[in-house]
């Protein structure tokens, strides 16, 4: 009886203890991070292992290449490339998307994101991209940005889910070789 009371005491202690050990843990990464000119939220894309579920969600399939993550277009239509997220992305600290790819053909590119896990999706379209304009900066904040209906809806101001959306020719390509979300 002592021990199932002791219990009721220790065992909230213990948990707050452990949280906030893995916040000021993922705090001081982060500002390691940003100190080194850097950001926390960088993806260095190689293997299928970098993306979400390890897969291409759409119409294309996930290949290595030599100096990044290659996605071939198998059907011409729309792909996603999942960037992974272990916790939530602050996007009103974190304005900009910058990308470095390379593509064999002209696409049709855009993002999606979701503020939490649960929220509905809501689409920024980036338009029609030629090969050689893909390694860049994205403003974030300065999309427009639309529900699932096409309405206009503010700028998400968090991410639990970010996607990079693509639509090339079949058999054409696309390589990832790094992403990051920065100030």
């Amino acid at each position: 009886m002592l021990l199932a009371v002791a219990s009721l005491f220790a065992l909230p202690w213990f948990a707050a203890t452990l949280v906030r050990g893995a916040i000021e843990r993922d705090s001081a990464r982060d500002r390691a991070a940003y100190e080194a000119g850097s950001s926390p939220w960088r993806w260095h894309l190689r293997d299928n292992g970098d993306v979400v579920a390890e897969r291409v969600f759409g119409g294309g399939r996930l290949e290595r290449a030599p100096h990044g993550l290659q996605v071939r277009a198998t059907d011409g239509s729309a792909l996603e490339i999942g960037f992974p997220l272990p916790r939530q992305a602050d996007l009103r600290a974190l304005t900009t998307l910058r990308l470095e790819a390379s593509a064999s053909a002209a696409g049709h590119y855009g993002l999606t994101v979701r503020q939490t896990l649960q929220a509905p999706v809501v689409r920024a379209d980036l338009g029609e991209l030629a090969p050689e304009a893909l390694s860049r900066s994205i403003r974030l904040d300065r999309l427009r940005w639309t529900d699932a209906a096409g309405h206009p809806v503010t700028t998400p101001s968090r991410t639990a889910m970010l996607r990079l959306v693509v639509t090339l020719p079949p058999g054409q390509t696309l390589t990832l070789r790094e992403a990051s979300l920065a100030p």
